[in-house]
């Protein structure tokens, strides 16, 4: 992975890379310019203040059916990640010291999550919009629930694994792109 400075997401164009070296102890310098003739594609950033929207009703059903569901028995434990629900932190091992992490639930039902743009059409532009469903993804995907995504452009039905947060995040960084 190479950081490359962007403001703006979707599909981005590398175009001319700078390579250069300044070995040994900086006495030689050189450098050699790369044309690429590749793209990658920038995802919004993971930004947000909201929690996942757990317990409300789902919007696109006219059912009562809960947007998430979840189990209630402990199955293990793992790293902490920034966003994870203060109330799984497992406060007695930081309390002794230990690393932060994050205690696990399971059970008959996975967890499930419904992300939807009525979820967010209330914050201030579209990208802060977008920041928080790509938070919301990256948290429900660390939580290990199944999350659907429902945008005005497109629909995923309720999955989880690397496969379908790529197909989520692609349809955030590609929405409302020329």
């Amino acid at each position: 992975d190479m950081p490359v400075p962007t403001s703006q997401r979707g599909r981005v164009f590398l175009g001319e890379l700078k390579v250069y070296t300044r070995f040994p102890l900086g006495l030689f310098h050189a450098w050699s310019y790369i044309h690429l003739d590749t793209s990658t594609l920038v995802y919004p950033q993971p930004l947000g203040h909201r929690n996942l929207p757990l317990g409300q009703q789902s919007q696109n059903t006219g059912e009562g059916s809960p947007h998430y569901t979840g189990g209630e028995d402990f199955i293990g434990y793992r790293d902490y990640n920034v966003g994870d629900s203060p109330r799984h932190i497992d406060w007695k091992a930081v309390a002794r010291g230990r690393n932060w992490m994050i205690k696990q639930f399971g059970g008959m039902s996975a967890a499930q999550v419904w992300l939807t743009w009525d979820d967010v059409s209330m914050l201030k532009n579209l990208e802060a919009a977008l920041s928080q469903l790509c938070l919301w993804i990256l948290v429900a995907e660390s939580q290990g629930a199944q999350y659907g995504l429902k945008i005005p452009t497109c629909s995923f039905e309720p999955n989880s694994g690397e496969q379908h947060r790529e197909l989520c995040l692609q349809a955030l960084a590609l929405y409302a792109l020329p």
